[in-house]
């Protein structure tokens, strides 16, 4: 569970309806409403804008809260600085459950993948970014993973007051991040590959020793993975130096999912299509779609089909994949099929009656 500590001097007692009844972290307290659930009120420096703050956090309300802590609202002090309300997540953080000795492999580690990622999507479909995806901000719900502290870091980064700070967590930063460059889609798919092999091993895959160290190594080089299995490659590749050349968030969910076995009961890649015709004549280039817009509803279709494969994952191995990172019981199995009842023997016609005999016709005189 997360540590609560009490409020200090000079600590707000109460923030818009809320009542504080202590802190979670810096400027970050834990509110108490007269009827409802805790939430978490965060505080943002005195240098950001409030009148861009309120209108940047605005959108975020509308974020899907499967996977994600919801903004629940936002407003200012008496002395102009600017809070956001958000859904508190009774759990530990990444980060702390990792320093508590646990550790996510298999199907919890590839759970927690697909988790997050269902986070960045539907945060990335709404033109925004995290921009501090890490251990920190992510928090093993009793329900599953949750992604934590969106909404002030992407309304910070709208303002501008987030262009003069420096990346706080430089071992899950993207390369261009360490640059200045403002956080955006690709530098969050960095920043959860990063967070992958952190779950698994406990460190950050460009661990250099010292902040110096850790910021050469992912400006120059290749990362240190633990044994991912089949989540390797696609770890690689959104770790790739060049953000142009890290899939989407989409498709990386797409592809946790498997995709084409998930929707037809295929493996990608197999199948007669794939092989050579005989005769040794080329395969025929597959038909183009007819238009671009049904290719869209289609892609539509699928994310729609997988957001509910992920509900029903996640939530089928929430509770217990978060801190003991073995599989769960296996599904019972189904018994066979009754087999069909077999075919009535065919009926036997009876051979058709003979025609009457022909009577002589009589002679007339």
């Amino acid at each position: 569970m997360p540590v609560i500590k009490p409020l200090r001097a000079g600590d707000p007692s109460e923030i818009g309806s809320y009542r504080l009844a202590g802190r979670l972290g810096a400027s970050t307290y834990l509110g108490e409403p007269d009827d409802g659930e805790r939430v978490v009120v965060k505080v943002l420096p005195a240098d950001v804008d409030p009148g861009r703050f309120l209108e940047a956090v605005a959108p975020l309300q509308d974020v899907s809260a499967f996977c994600t802590a919801q903004v629940l609202g936002s407003g200012t002090l008496e002395d102009g600085r600017p809070f956001v309300v958000s859904e508190y997540i009774d759990g530990p953080t990444l980060r702390e459950a990792v320093a508590a000795g646990q550790r996510l492999s298999d199907a919890a580690l590839h759970r927690f993948a697909v988790g997050t990622v269902t986070a960045l999507v539907a945060l990335h479909q709404l033109g925004s970014a995290h921009g501090e995806v890490g251990p920190d901000t992510v928090v093993l719900g009793p329900d599953g993973p949750r992604v934590i502290g969106f909404g002030p870091a992407r309304a910070m980064a709208s303002t501008g007051a987030a262009t003069t700070r420096t990346v706080d967590v430089p071992a899950f930063a993207a390369p261009e991040r360490l640059q200045g460059a403002a956080a955006g889609p690709a530098a969050d798919l960095f920043s959860w590959a990063a967070t992958i092999a952190y779950a698994s091993s406990g460190r950050s895959p460009f661990d250099g020793g010292s902040m110096a160290g850790t910021v050469n190594r992912i400006a120059h080089a290749e990362p240190e993975l633990p044994e991912l299995g089949d989540l390797r490659e696609l770890v690689l590749a959104c770790l790739d130096k060049d953000p142009a050349r890290r899939p989407p968030a989409s498709d990386v969910l797409l592809r946790l999912v498997g995709e084409t076995s998930f929707l037809t009961g295929t493996v990608p890649g197999s199948g007669p299509d794939t092989d050579e015709p005989p005769g040794g004549e080329a395969p025929a280039p597959p038909p183009a779609p007819p238009q671009v817009a049904a290719a869209g509803r289609r892609r539509g279709t699928v994310l729609v089909a997988v957001a509910a494969f992920v509900a029903g994952a996640v939530l089928s191995g929430g509770g217990v994949y978060a801190l003991t990172g073995q599989r769960g019981t296996p599904p019972a199995r189904l018994p066979p099929p009754c087999p069909p009842p077999p075919c009535p023997p065919p009926l036997r016609l009876a051979p058709p009656c003979p025609p009457p005999p022909l009577r002589p016709r009589r002679r007339e005189r």
